[in-house]
């Protein structure tokens, strides 16, 4: 453009041909894994502004420009993302907010002043945690790193479940975890904690050794000398990347339910260790029958006690004590290739599938019913406004989730549409980043709209939605996929 050769409408045209190129590859998956990873494309990741390896605001003109490109086009890829920070352009964050507008649930959002520390903390220089990318969904890394990003999806919910009946589960009554007593028998809340606790350290001490061995296959029977060629410090090594030649190594398991586990530990917490308005043993029992016998306690498990999402600390601290033992969990094991492990708390499509998986929870779900969604709170429970679902959202250690956080908002799309509305919308962003959140994404659609989509899919064949970390057509998700889509709580901006 400087020398003359392009114009500017021939540069935006090429930069869009390569959003079209993008979507040009197709993952087909089996049945099983289509439950996990529900639309899942290729997850081709691409990310604008930020800081600069010097610290300064690195927003340019290819910032603005990717924007244009993507609000031209509205595709489910690339997988489009925005790095902001305390001295992002205010202008910029109303542009990226007319480009989310669009529909698609992208760009989505991630938080600077939260990984850059977050990477400090895996042992990354400050230069290098300043260059850092996403990858897959919203996982975090440097060039020149081989972080395992999907470390195994961990149900957080199940590992509730076994605390609740003694180690079995709570569908086969098999015993299929260690035995850490009857909770009938806990005086005390704390002690049920320390079951929760010791339960969780089990699991993770049986997902590690999976991990580890599953590395070692990789390594042994699968080395990718090419990936190793593009890695700094593989050749240098004589290394394959498999093996532990990358600068930086981590494995992150993934973390799955927490609104649940949240809100069922402060039910118990409230309701049968303070208020006594149950005991343990007839929570037990509704939990067993599936409330079949028992509709009363969970409709005032349902609509008499606080849950998370809406700025409450009792159920927020709930979600915090859930996700530090969560983290804790995988102090002092090291990867096969000799790095740290790292959480992550997104679950792609797993919150349906691993629901399924799940017997009824004191927080009053259901059996089989799907979980809560990344660090979401659970559907319909954040009745105070989008501001008190980010301050619920910020109680979490987001600086600890070096492998990153899913949060999904849906706005109405009416909320949005004047200029007013983009800029209360653009500071509520800006607060929720100034408080510690690391990750958010919105779906701009009323529900409605998705409704009519599932009944008749002909009319709607280009409604592109956000499920997790990544986006993808509507007509090609599963219905389970899809209802849990609708049930997002669809907030107003006041």
């Amino acid at each position: 453009m400087n020398n003359g050769h392009l114009t500017k409408a021939q540069a935006q045209e090429l930069l869009e041909s390569m959003w079209v190129k993008f979507c040009e590859p197709i993952k087909i998956y089996g049945a099983e894994d289509a439950a996990f990873h529900a639309g899942y494309p290729m997850g081709q990741n691409l990310i604008i502004s930020g800081v600069t390896q010097d610290g300064s605001d690195g927003t340019n003109d290819l910032s603005y420009r990717c924007l244009e490109a993507h609000s031209h086009l509205v595709l489910s890829q690339p997988n489009f993302s925005v790095r902001l920070h305390a001295k992002s352009p205010i202008r910029f964050v109303h542009r990226v907010c007319e480009a989310i507008r669009k529909g698609n649930g992208m760009p989505q959002i991630v938080n600077d002043d939260i990984y850059i520390p977050s990477m400090l903390n895996l042992g990354v220089s400050l230069q290098d945690a300043r260059d850092y990318t996403l990858v897959g969904c919203v996982e975090i890394s440097p060039k020149n790193t081989w972080g395992r990003c999907n470390g195994g999806y961990l149900n957080m919910a199940k590992v509730l479940e076994l605390t609740l009946f003694n180690g079995h589960c709570g569908l086969s009554g098999e015993l299929v975890s260690i035995e850490t007593g009857n909770p009938a028998n806990f005086e005390t809340f704390e002690e049920f904690t320390i079951a929760f606790k010791k339960q969780m350290n089990y699991c993770m001490e049986i997902l590690v050794k999976w991990d580890n061995i599953i590395d070692m296959v990789h390594a042994e029977n699968m080395p990718i000398p090419l990936h190793s060629m593009l890695v700094d410090d593989c050749i240098d090594k004589g290394c394959d990347v498999l093996k532990g030649g990358a600068k930086y190594n981590w494995t992150g398991p993934l973390g799955v339910g927490i609104a649940n586990v949240g809100d069922s530990l402060y039910a118990l917490k409230k309701a049968i260790y303070e208020d006594k308005t149950f005991t343990m043993e007839r929570m037990l029992q509704a939990l067993e029958s599936d409330y079949a016998d028992d509709e009363f306690m969970r409709q005032f498990i349902l609509n008499r006690i606080e849950k998370y999402g809406n700025d409450l600390q009792g159920p927020d601290e709930m979600v915090k004590i859930s996700t530090d033992i969560f983290f804790d969990s995988m102090l002092g094991y090291e990867t096969y290739r000799g790095g740290p492990f790292t959480a992550a708390l997104l679950p792609v499509a797993s919150y349906v599938a691993f629901g399924q998986a799940t017997a009824a929870l004191p927080d009053g779900k259901k059996k089989r019913e799907p979980l809560a969604d990344g660090i979401s709170p659970n559907y319909g429970a954040d009745v105070n406004g989008p501001t008190a679902a980010m301050k619920s959202i910020c109680a979490i250690d987001h600086v600890r989730c070096g492998n990153g956080v899913i949060f999904n908002q849906k706005i109405t799309p009416s909320a949005v549409a004047t200029p007013e509305g983009i800029a209360k919308w653009a500071d509520m962003i800006m607060g929720y980043i100034s408080l510690g959140g690391g990750h958010v994404q919105f779906n701009i659609v009323d529900a409605q709209t998705l409704k009519d989509a599932m009944e008749h899919p002909q009319k709607h064949k280009g409604l592109v939605v956000r499920v997790a970390g990544y986006s993808a057509f509507f007509n090609e998700l599963v219905p389970e996929i899809q209802e849990s889509i609708i049930e997002r709580t669809e907030h107003m901006l006041a």
